[in-house]
């Protein structure tokens, strides 16, 4: 066992997930960060998915010392346990408060780029696009550049979507980054038409994007 003056558990369900931890998670530790709080953190231990690499550089971004965190799967015995309310990242559409302070705390510590520029948001893995080699070939004849998130850091990832006029990517976590987005811009995100889910509408409302959903057929 290991005994602690003061922790806040943050690894939820999905924590290792872009999505989960900064629409669910982030905004928690953010406000206690703002309230004063100087204590440790519980995270998920390194997994198959690497959590810890979506959570440690996000909150590198916002200068948390790596020293107040610590792993899930030890026995802790915390003096001080803080347990923040409850969070569903599809609550932010509802909470445009919240919504503007998160997108405002990121702003503030991934920075603006000048300019504007189209971008289509690459994702490797499963639940890829197909034909991307044709949907890339017709996106470059309207200007749009190409971006391997997992080929950046998460601040630059950040960075690069806000002088974003319009994206267009598959759905999954990348659609995240919407967030950052320059207001009024547009976003098309691609689905499989066996599975519809509409992750980022608190990006849509507070910054009334131009949002195209589109539904394709499921090559399995």
């Amino acid at each position: 066992e290991v005994e602690l003056a003061e922790a806040v558990p943050l690894y939820s369900f999905g924590s290792m997930n872009l999505w989960h931890w900064t629409l669910e998670s982030l905004p928690k530790l953010l406000a206690l960060e703002d309230a004063g709080y100087t204590g440790q953190y519980i995270i998920p231990a390194p997994g198959w998915s690497d959590p810890q690499s979506v959570i440690r550089q996000s909150l590198d971004m916002f200068g948390i010392d790596q020293g107040r965190l610590l792993s899930s799967g030890p026995i802790y015995r915390v003096k001080r346990r803080i347990l923040p309310q409850r969070l569903s990242g599809f609550q932010l559409k509802e909470n445009m408060p919240l919504c503007e302070y998160l997108r405002g705390r990121l702003l503030g510590a991934a920075g603006t780029l000048h300019g504007a520029k189209r971008l289509y948001i690459r994702r490797i893995g499963r639940r890829k696009v197909i034909n991307e080699d044709q949907v890339l070939a017709l996106l470059e004849k309207f200007g749009f550049s190409v971006m391997t998130p997992e080929e950046h850091g998460q601040k630059e990832q950040w960075r690069a979507m806000t002088n974003v006029e319009c994206s267009v990517m598959p759905h999954g976590a990348n659609s995240t980054l919407t967030l950052l987005q320059k207001p009024r811009s547009g976003a098309v995100e691609l689905f499989s038409n066996q599975y519809v889910s509409y992750n980022n509408m608190h990006a849509v409302r507070l910054l009334k994007l131009r949002y195209v959903p589109m539904a394709e057929e499921l090559d399995a």
